[in-house]
């Protein structure tokens, strides 16, 4: 039998040859729905069969990454659409439905794929996510960078591409800002920046320049006689420790009572983190071969006259020469019930030769000077004292006297 293709579609004329069979079967290849038709002739008669062949749609899909390119820590959007689908499955992302949309944050190049299934067969689509690393920056500055001890810097900082932060020795809550620091020595701030695995770091120095110690040292009174006292007083600041050349000094600060022989100098030296600082005072001792303004024992003529009783008729007498002029006090003794007088010849009298204590054997005039009363002590020097020798005079026996 030899079989023709006709003209139309779906139809085959077959022709058998003589001795042919008249049953077969024939391939074909379909792309779309089609009917095919099969006649047979005998002796002029036809008899046609048709069979039609339907040919079912296969399904498409697509699928795309918005963006395609991310930083590690972001975020795509894959979308997939399809056609002559029922179903449809995905690999490495959770697909809902033959149309939609899902958010992915790969970590790493990620291709997605997806499949789906219909009457017509599968579809497969893939889209690839590309991660790049992260860009992280942050910068930390300081102002001032150099400060005394006790002053403060204002640290700032800023960052790009980080949505985390740390700092290791100072509050640093967000990826930019700024605070106040008061560092007591030097030291170097740091601060990271991270966005996923990656980081970024900064650092910023503040050098602290220790502050130089003061100190002060104070003597009352400077000046003093022979057994007496003085209270020396220091006081500092920025200082941890504390020295003296010659006297008790504890702490940093605080008071000592000192009894110099002679005159003195005292020195005291202070120690901090920012070096070390000094302070002096002299006290001055009288009457002790110190010098300074008070006379000493050399120049007494009569070192003491002691205790005695001068009525108003009687008198003491000195036939000595004296240049000077007359220093007389009359102090209250409240112990003693005495009156004291320390008198030298002022240059008006006209006696050059004597002075008198109590009255004259001729009598008070205008020549004379007349004291009444109880004598302590009688001290008669050689030159005339300066205001200043007679204060310390006075002083002196003041405490002698507990007057």
């Amino acid at each position: 039998m030899d079989i023709f293709r006709g003209n139309r579609s779906g139809y085959l004329e077959l022709r058998r040859r003589p001795g042919a069979p008249l049953n077969g079967s024939r391939t074909v290849t379909v792309t779309a729905t089609t009917t095919y038709s099969i006649t047979l002739t005998n002796s002029g008669k036809d008899r046609t069969a048709t069979v039609t062949v339907n040919v079912l749609p296969p399904p498409t899909v697509s699928l795309s990454a918005s963006p395609s390119s991310i930083i590690a820590g972001d975020t795509s959007t894959l979308s997939w659409s399809s056609t002559n689908a029922t179903t449809v499955v995905s690999s490495n992302f959770g697909a809902s439905g033959v149309t939609g949309s899902a958010s992915v944050s790969p970590a790493s190049t990620t291709t997605y794929t997806i499949t789906v299934s219909g009457p017509g067969g599968t579809a497969t689509a893939t889209q690839t996510v590309t991660v790049n690393p992260p860009t992280v920056t942050v910068n930390l500055t300081a102002s001032p960078t150099t400060i005394l001890a006790g002053n403060t810097v204002t640290l700032t900082w800023s960052s790009t591409g980080a949505n985390q932060v740390q700092s290791s020795n100072f509050g640093a809550s967000s990826v930019n800002g700024s605070t106040t620091v008061t560092p007591s020595a030097t030291i170097t701030y740091t601060i990271t920046v991270k966005k996923g695995s990656t980081t970024a770091t900064a650092t910023a120095t503040v050098t602290v320049t220790p502050v130089l110690p003061t100190v002060t040292l104070s003597a009352t009174p400077t000046s003093i006689t022979a057994n007496g006292s003085a209270d020396l007083t220091w006081s500092s600041t920025n200082a941890t420790s504390v020295s003296a050349s010659n006297f008790g000094a504890s702490g940093v600060s605080g008071t000592k009572n000192v009894k110099p022989s002679a005159t003195t100098s005292y020195t005291i030296t202070v120690t901090g983190p920012g070096g070390d600082a000094t302070a002096s005072v002299t006290v001055t001792v009288s009457g002790g071969g110190g010098g300074g303004g008070t006379p000493g024992r050399h120049d007494f003529l009569v070192p003491q006259i002691g205790y005695g009783d001068v009525s108003s008729r009687g008198a003491i007498q000195h036939a000595d020469a004296l240049d000077g002029r007359v220093l007389w006090n009359q102090i209250h003794c409240l112990q003693q019930r005495r009156r004291l007088a320390v008198i030298q010849r002022r240059p008006d009298w006209l006696t050059p030769d004597r002075f008198y204590i109590g009255g004259s054997p001729h009598g008070a005039n205008a020549n004379q000077r007349t004291f009444d009363g109880y004598v302590a002590e009688i001290i008669i020097y050689r030159r005339a004292l300066s205001d200043d020798e007679r204060r310390h005079v006075e002083q002196y026996l003041m405490r002698k006297y507990s007057l």
